[in-house]
């Protein structure tokens, strides 16, 4: 199955995220989240999986929608992205937005919502 941007810059975003690539996790986010640096980005994720029994491995997308509430303009995509070890799972949401100023098809992560629902 070919992913869509929007799906491949979510799913690089977690993957940033368990393999501890902070920074590079940070690289996707939209100017919109310029208040999030990369150590508070570094201490959210550590804290959504601080339960975890062994450091997270394994991260998919669960579910894409390109319509729903709240929805802006500029937004492409919100995406549901599960992180887990075999074992223990928490997930991140995020909404991201057409890429100012980048390739074509390029987009950003304008919002996370952190953990399971």
């Amino acid at each position: 199955m070919i992913m869509q941007p929007h799906e491949t810059t979510a799913l690089a975003f977690a993957l940033h995220l368990i393999n501890g690539e902070f920074a590079q996790a940070h690289a996707l986010l939209s100017p919109t989240l310029s208040t999030l640096d990369v150590p508070t980005l570094e201490q959210t994720y550590r804290k959504m999986v601080s339960y975890f029994t062994t450091a997270a491995n394994h991260t998919e997308v669960v579910e894409a929608l390109s319509d729903w509430p709240g929805k802006l303009a500029t937004d492409v995509a919100w995406v549901y992205v599960a992180i887990d070890n075999g074992k223990d799972s928490e997930a991140v949401s995020v909404t991201l937005e057409i890429a100012q100023g980048n390739a074509q098809n390029a987009v950003q992560i304008r919002l996370i919502e952190w953990g399971r629902p």
